[in-house]
This record gives structure tokens, C-alpha cells and sequence, in this order.
């Protein structure tokens, strides 16, 4: 038994991060040695600056982390008309974590809208291509750190 341990290799779990950068408009999954493991482009929100408030069209700026990874497949977007959108969230919605009250909820998730990646017209989450988002959450989990760079 002691010569089974000695062979197997040692295995550490290194905990990769998100770096989102509202300058260049990117989102890079970072290892915990500083290697770029993915990479790809964004929408975010249509106001610049940091989040103020609920309803303010800007993405906020900061450390965060991932406090979930929903299945948001079967999720609809309200439109506010009565209308209920499917498929906006695209497969994934990675909540992020707020520190403090003045919003709810901000995430990164799929898009039913493509072409916007590359863009500032969200809400305030940050948006990648559905295939894109499907690589990401590959590389992280629950508790990753999420940190927003400012414009």
C-alpha cells in the first residue's frame, strides 16, 4: 500500500479566477500562477463608471466572487411588457456575489443576443457568447474570485 501512495502524483486543486476588463471589453479565466487558461470578448454595461444603484446600466468595479453557477436554460427574461423572454441568460448564469445594498443581484451569463458581444448595452451583467460561457465554467467554481476592472 505504502509503494501505491508513493507513485501516485500529488494533486493540488489551484483555484482559477475571472479577470473582466470593461476597458478592453474581454474576460480572461486566469490559473492561480497568473497563466491565461481562456480568454474571450464581452458585453457589459451601457453606463460607464462604477455601479451606483439598482437600475443604473453600469457594470460595477471590484472584487467579487462566484457565489453560484445556475442552470439558467429554462430561465425567462421579464421585458416589463408582460412578455416572458426565453433563453436570454443563455446556459449559464454565474451570480456574483454584492457587497452591498444598493443592488440586488449583478452575474455573468450567455446571451440570447450574439452580436452584442463587444459592446455596452446590458443591464449591467456582463454577457458572452453562449459558447464561450460553456468553456469558462470548466474552469471555475463556486467561491472563484471575480474582479472587475474599472473603464
Amino acid at each position: 500500500l505504502s509503494l501505491l501512495v508513493s507513485v501516485l502524483p500529488l494533486v493540488v486543486e489551484a483555484r482559477n479566477r475571472i479577470v473582466v476588463s470593461k476597458k478592453e471589453l474581454t474576460l480572461s479565466v486566469m490559473s492561480e500562477s497568473g497563466d491565461v487558461l481562456y480568454s474571450c470578448g464581452i458585453a457589459c454595461g451601457a453606463g460607464r463608471g462604477p455601479k451606483l444603484s439598482q437600475g443604473d446600466n453600469r457594470t460595477p468595479e471590484g472584487k467579487f466572487s462566484i457565489v453560484c453557477i445556475h442552470d439558467s436554460r429554462k430561465w425567462l427574461y421579464d421585458s416589463g411588457n408582460g412578455v416572458k423572454v426565453p433563453h436570454v441568460y443563455g446556459p449559464f448564469f454565474m451570480r456574483l456575489g454584492c457587497p452591498t445594498e444598493r443592488w440586488m443581484s449583478i452575474g455573468i451569463h450567455g446571451t440570447s443576443s450574439p452580436r452584442s458581444i463587444g459592446s455596452r448595452c446590458s443591464h449591467g451583467c456582463i454577457r458572452l457568447n453562449n459558447r464561450d460561457l460553456i468553456e469558462v465554467v470548466k474552469f471555475v467554481e463556486q467561491g472563484a474570485e471575480c474582479m472587475i476592472l474599472p473603464d
